[in-house]
């Protein structure tokens, strides 16, 4: 089968699609799903580049690709839930990755019935993305009173970025938010109503002409989804003693452990360090600071399909990428790789099969 992978860590300029053996159904669990699309997400090119080597041991050629949707190929002798042609979505564990493949392999913990009224490359947009937004405010609730944010002022940098736009839509749609704020260039100003519908993001900031700490007044958010490298900058912004944090960069070491098992013991330690210093930090300020790294739920991604299903989620995507076009393969993962946006919303890459 063809699939997106790398025979050592390598750059996006160097992406291979490699010929490789087809998985096959090995457990009476195992649910093997052909392809359509998959999509990419950042952590694929982390991984294939080396970003990860210290932190854990990963056996070459890496495939890449956790997002999938597809339909089923054939199914191990317990599985009564699916029947071979399903149409099913699912974000593939650590484990199981390389959905960006002709064929992914995983079990019934995490596959889901795609949500009926998306075609697969919309589907393939939504897993990770969909699920780090409702795992990240879950978590926020979870640090607060465990109400929904009514009456809250969420702050949502990079609003159109893969995670941005389901993040903006669940803050308002789902957990009823009063007020979404976010941040884009000047060229995405007049996209952000027209891709994610009037009503959803109440304060759009030109991140490129004004300064968030101008444009915000201190002290008037409560929740802050931090979906950049600067967060902690922002902290005069949140409210203090109740304002709270969740980050999805800069995990620590227990939320990282949690999702991959074998990470190394000194990485481990680091990591937790680190976001020692960081919830200090934010402590001193009378802020609640938290991080997360999403773990893959079939019982979280039922309720996102439910969502797409009744409107209250629109996938967004920016770009389709065919499996055979390795040219705009490489050019897309550069471009996410470079973490400098472009797009909106997330790449998709498409499967055809012969």
């Amino acid at each position: 089968m063809k699939s997106l992978a790398v025979p050592s860590f390598r750059g996006p300029a160097d992406f291979t699609v490699l010929d490789l053996p087809a998985p096959r159904i090995s457990r009476p669990d195992h649910i093997l799903i052909k392809v359509h699309a998959a999509s990419i997400n950042p952590t694929d090119i982390a991984l294939a580049s080396g970003a990860f080597k210290l932190a854990v041991k990963t056996p070459f050629p890496i495939k890449l690709g956790y997002d999938v949707s597809g339909t089923i190929e054939a199914i191990g002798d317990s599985v009564t839930a699916f029947k071979v042609g399903d149409e099913v979505f699912c974000c593939l564990p650590w484990e199981d990755r390389g959905g960006i493949s002709e064929y992914a392999l995983t079990t019934t913990s995490f596959i889901v019935s795609k949500p009926s009224n998306l075609s697969h490359v919309a589907a393939a947009s939504l897993p990770l993305v969909s699920l780090t937004s409702l795992q990240s405010f879950e978590k926020i609730s979870a640090l607060s009173t465990g109400e929904e944010f009514a009456g809250k002022t969420v702050l949502i940098p990079a609003g159109l970025s893969g995670v941005g736009v389901v993040a903006c839509q669940m803050a308002k749609t789902i957990f009823g938010a009063e007020k979404v704020i976010t941040t884009v260039s000047t060229s995405k100003i007049d996209k952000v109503d027209e891709v994610l519908g009037r009503g959803i993001v109440d304060q759009v900031i030109d991140y490129t002409a004004a300064n968030p700490f101008q444009a915000i007044p201190r002290g008037s958010v409560d929740i802050l989804l931090n979906t950049t490298s600067e967060f902690m900058s922002m902290l005069p912004l949140l409210r203090k003693g109740t304002g709270r944090i969740i980050s999805i960069k800069g995990a620590s070491g227990h939320n990282i452990k949690a999702v991959i098992p074998n990470i190394s013991y000194p990485i481990f330690l680091l990591l937790n360090l680190l976001a020692f210093f960081r919830r200090r930090r934010a402590a001193a300020r009378g802020v609640k600071y938290d991080d997360m790294i999403q773990k893959p739920s079939k019982r979280d991604l039922e309720r996102i399909s439910q969502w797409a299903e009744k409107g209250k989620l629109k996938a967004v995507v920016g770009g389709i990428v065919m499996l055979d076009d390795l040219d705009g393969l490489r050019e897309e993962c550069k471009r996410i790789g470079s973490g400098k946006g472009g797009r909106i919303g997330k790449v998709v890459i498409e499967v055809v099969h012969a």
